[in-house]
């Protein structure tokens, strides 16, 4: 199997070779000749290869797809956007992440820079769930040049985030909506409830990155702590949240079963328990990737 993955990886890699992605035809024409190479045992090695090649060059031509049209970008748009994730606020800014249905083009997950004045500043900045209406300059991702840099174009692509854009003055406005999607409301009403319970601390923020996945209101203090301690990763939800909340989880069903169902088979229900904890932890938490891969993973 290890001869079968290391084939599969020089197929994927020796893509880095051509100036450009094949069409998706020969993509196609390569995968089904993997498929029947895959059939003869002298040649599965080179299947392999040819399986890796394909699966690669598939998933860049979904990349290259989801990209906005050169056609929108560098311009003044106007969009509604569903907030999906806490706002980050600091001095004169507020930055933004959601769903944008684009004229024409559809659904994207865009980053928003909104800098609004004293007179534009908005009584409720937005929160998850909510839609609002703006008129941004759209450009795409860049990453800099130096080596050792923050690779911004790399996260944004692993946050499905296909433009970046900055909220031209005067052009936001809150849309009224009975709907709001069950898990943002939740998300958004558990954030509203801790700011009422617990003051304004650093303890507060923690919490927050910890139950909601929300780092907004941890400052570059507690940051550069984090890091000289080793313990940035904590502010992260994955395996290690997910594992506490399924093992909580598990307990909790079983002591519960132990009470009131006597004579059933308590390790299935503490099982269930368990996936559902995780399950729902990690969507409380805004089901990021390493989230998503520890449920997966329970």
């Amino acid at each position: 199997m290890l001869r079968f993955l290391l084939a599969a990886l020089v197929g994927g890699y020796s893509l880095a070779l051509f100036s450009g992605l094949p069409s998706p035809k020969h993509l196609l024409a390569i995968a089904v000749l993997a498929l029947v190479l895959s059939l003869v045992p002298a040649v599965r090695m080179l299947a392999a290869a040819f399986a890796g090649f394909a699966i690669v060059g598939a998933a860049g031509s979904m990349q290259s797809t989801s990209q906005l049209p050169t056609h929108v970008l560098d311009k003044n748009v106007s969009f509604i956007m569903q907030i999906y994730d806490f706002p980050t606020i600091s001095t004169g800014k507020i930055r933004l992440r959601g769903s944008a249905s684009l004229p024409g083009i559809g659904v994207r997950g865009l980053l928003l820079n909104w800098y609004p004045d004293d007179r534009e500043w908005p009584s409720q900045v937005p929160q998850p769930g909510e839609r609002w209406r703006f008129t941004a300059e759209l450009r795409a991702p860049k990453a800099a040049s130096n080596p050792g840099a923050f690779d911004f174009a790399g996260w944004a692509h692993r946050q499905r985030i296909v433009a970046v854009g900055t909220v031209q003055p005067g052009c936001a406005s809150k849309l009224k909506s009975a709907h709001v999607a069950s898990l943002h409301r939740i998300r958004r009403d558990l954030g509203r409830r801790l700011a009422e319970i617990a003051p304004a601390t650093e303890a507060r923020a923690v919490l927050r990155a910890v139950a909601l996945g929300a780092r907004d209101e941890i400052s570059a203090d507690q940051w550069t702590l984090f890091a000289a301690t080793g313990t940035s990763h904590l502010m992260a939800i994955s395996g290690l949240h997910v594992g506490l909340a399924a093992i909580s989880g598990f307990w909790f069903v079983r002591l519960g079963c132990v009470l009131l169902l006597v004579r059933r088979n308590h390790h299935r229900f503490a099982y269930v328990g368990s996936i559902v904890a995780a399950v729902g932890y990690a969507a409380l938490s805004g089901f990021a990737v390493p989230a998503q891969r520890a449920a997966v993973m329970t």
